[in-house]
């Protein structure tokens, strides 16, 4: 799979008669696909720019003629493997995201219960085992057997789901009786982080 680093490396064939993509316009927008893949590799902290699969496969840039450019097609090749890695990366967040319970259960990092109205408190050192399968290969790293969900991959992981939201950042929770919760702020109390909850 593609990475940040590659496609920093990456050199493009140019053209000046044949009609390229402008050379500035790629560079510009090559930076943000490295800052996009960066955070999913979890190399850099989140930024609101993120781009999805579906964005970079929709990009297009201006044609050029008599001037230098890069070559259409060299372009259009690593924007299609840019593609295939975001895909990926999105069809991992899917499977690491796909209960909210686990994730409020998870937002207490010292082991603390959530306090979510309607929300059965979970067991104070440890998730669900359903939660902790999910979260195993969180970042790239295991969280260790007994351990809740650090504010890092949390934090993570809620940059993955806004990449799927399309940049969305609304959070809400869902209770284990259906309701959902939106959260409209976040404390810190004794036993940890809390996510304070509202109809």
């Amino acid at each position: 799979m593609i990475s940040a680093e590659d496609v920093l490396s990456t050199t493009f064939r140019t053209t000046r008669f044949r009609g390229g993509y402008d050379i500035e316009a790629v560079d510009d927008y090559l930076d943000q696909v490295t800052r996009t893949l960066a955070v999913h590799e979890g190399r850099t902290p989140y930024t609101t720019d993120l781009l999805s699969a579906e964005d970079v496969r929709g990009r297009t840039f201006e044609v050029g003629k008599l001037r230098e450019s890069y070559v259409a097609e060299d372009v259009d090749a690593l924007l299609a493997r840019i593609a295939e890695a975001l895909d990926e990366y999105e069809k991992r967040a899917a499977t690491r995201t796909t209960g909210a319970v686990p994730a409020v259960a998870a937002a207490t990092p010292t082991g603390g219960a959530p306090t979510v109205p309607g929300m059965s408190p979970a067991p104070a050192d440890r998730l669900s085992p359903a939660a902790e399968a999910r979260l195993q290969e969180v970042g790239g790293a295991p969280v260790p057997d007994g351990a809740t969900l650090g504010l890092r991959v949390l934090t993570s992981q809620l940059q993955i789901a806004t990449v799927r939201a399309r940049g969305s950042d609304v959070l809400t929770v869902r209770t284990p009786e259906g309701a959902t919760l939106r959260v409209v702020a976040v404390d810190a109390g004794a036993d940890g982080v809390v996510l304070r909850t509202v109809v």
